[in-house]
C-alpha cells in the first residue's frame, strides 16, 4: 500500500504533457459510416444540381403550365420591389415639386442622408407594404403575358420582344398604378398619411378618379420604356449566355443594363407622373393629363428639372431589373423542371 502511495504521489507531482491527452485521438480510427453517408448524399443531389445549371435548353423549357409563370412572375416582383423600395422612396423626394425649401435635394447621396437623419430609418420603407401587395398580382400579370405574347409572337423575333413588352406594360399599369399613387402620398415629406388605410379613405374623398390620375402618363412612359427594356435585355442575354443555360451573372447583368438604360430614357415623363400623383388639392385646380403635367413642370422647374431624381431612377432600375431577372429565370426554370 505504502509503495502505491508513494507511486501514485509521485506521478502527479510532474508534469503532464499536453500529447498525453491528444495521443488518443490520434490513434483513433475514423468514423467511415458518416463518410459513406455524406457521399450517398452527395450522389443523389449532384444529377439535380447539374441539370439545374446546366441544361443546354433553358429557353425552351416546358412554361406552358400558366401557373408557373405567375408564380415565378410574383415571387420576382416582390422581392424587386422590397430590395429597392429605399431608393425609390429618394426618388419620390427628389422628384416632388410641390414640397416645402427644407425638403429639397439636390443630390442622391444627400437626399439619403438627410431622410434618414431626420425621419429615420424606419421611413425608407414608408408605403412599403401596399407595394408588395400589389406586386403580386401585377408582376404574375407582367411576365405571363410577356411569355405568352413570345410564344404567339415569335421567341427570337425583336418586334415579338417590343409587342410583348408593350402588352404586359398594359397589364402591370392597369394593376400597379393605384398603388404607385398611394405609395407615393406616402412617401412624400412630412406626409400627413400615417397608414396606408388612412391614404386610401383619403384618396377615396377626392373620388375614385385619384387612383388612375397618373394612369395616362404611367402608359406613356411605361409602354416605351418596358418595350426598350424587354428588346435591350433579349439582345444582351444573346450576346452574353449564347447558349441558353441559366447563368446567374449573365441575367443580373444583362437585366441590369436593359433597365436603366430604360428608365434613363424615360425620367422626364416618370417625373411628370410623380407631380401628378403627389399634388395638393386643397382649394386649388387639379392638373390631369401627360401634356398639362408635362407643361407645368416645365413651366416650374425648367428643362433640367425634368430629369430630376434621374440618378436614383436609373440605379433603383438597374438593381431592380438585375434581381427581377435573376429571381424570374431562376423561379421559371426550377419550378419547371419539378
Amino acid at each position: 500500500m505504502a509503495v502505491s502511495s508513494v507511486t501514485t504521489s509521485t506521478r502527479t507531482s510532474q508534469p503532464i504533457a499536453a500529447s498525453t491527452y491528444a495521443q488518443p485521438h490520434l490513434t483513433m480510427e475514423p468514423d467511415r459510416s458518416f463518410d459513406e453517408e455524406d457521399q450517398n448524399v452527395l450522389t443523389k443531389l449532384v444529377p439535380y444540381v447539374e441539370q439545374f445549371m446546366s441544361d443546354s435548353e433553358y429557353e425552351e423549357l416546358d412554361t406552358d403550365d400558366t401557373k408557373v409563370l405567375l408564380f415565378a412572375g410574383s415571387l420576382a416582383g416582390v422581392a424587386e420591389h422590397w430590395a429597392t423600395y429605399p431608393i425609390d422612396l429618394i426618388k419620390t423626394r427628389m422628384q416632388a415639386i410641390n414640397q416645402p425649401h427644407g425638403a429639397r435635394y439636390q443630390t442622391f447621396l444627400r437626399a439619403g442622408w438627410k431622410i434618414g437623419k431626420t425621419d429615420g430609418f424606419r421611413s425608407f420603407w414608408r408605403g412599403g407594404s401596399v407595394v408588395v401587395c400589389g406586386a403580386i398580382p401585377a408582376h404574375a400579370a407582367y411576365f405571363g403575358v410577356y411569355e405568352k405574347g413570345k410564344e404567339l409572337l415569335g421567341q427570337d423575333s425583336a418586334w415579338s420582344h417590343l409587342a410583348s413588352g408593350g402588352c404586359a406594360a398594359i397589364v402591370h399599369d392597369a394593376v400597379m398604378t393605384p398603388t404607385d399613387a398611394i405609395k407615393q402620398r406616402m412617401q412624400v415629406h412630412q406626409s400627413v398619411h400615417k397608414s396606408a388605410r388612412a391614404c386610401i379613405g383619403s384618396m377615396y374623398k377626392e373620388g375614385v378618379g385619384s387612383f388612375y390620375r397618373s394612369f395616362s402618363t404611367q402608359i406613356c412612359m411605361n409602354i416605351p420604356q418596358q418595350c426598350l427594356h424587354f428588346a435591350l435585355y433579349e439582345q444582351f442575354k444573346r450576346k452574353m449566355n449564347p447558349t441558353g443555360e441559366y447563368n446567374v451573372l449573365a441575367h443580373l447583368a444583362c437585366g441590369g443594363a436593359a433597365g436603366g438604360a430604360a428608365a434613363f430614357i424615360t425620367t422626364p415623363l416618370d417625373v411628370t407622373k410623380t407631380f401628378l400623383n403627389t399634388q395638393n388639392t386643397q382649394g386649388k385646380p387639379v392638373i390631369r393629363g401627360v401634356w398639362n403635367g408635362f407643361k407645368t413642370v416645365r413651366s416650374a422647374v425648367g428643362v433640367s428639372g425634368l430629369y430630376k431624381g434621374c440618378t436614383p431612377r436609373t440605379i433603383q432600375a438597374s438593381f431592380g431589373t438585375a434581381i427581377i431577372w435573376a429571381v424570374y429565370e431562376g423561379f421559371k426554370k426550377a419550378l419547371s423542371n419539378s
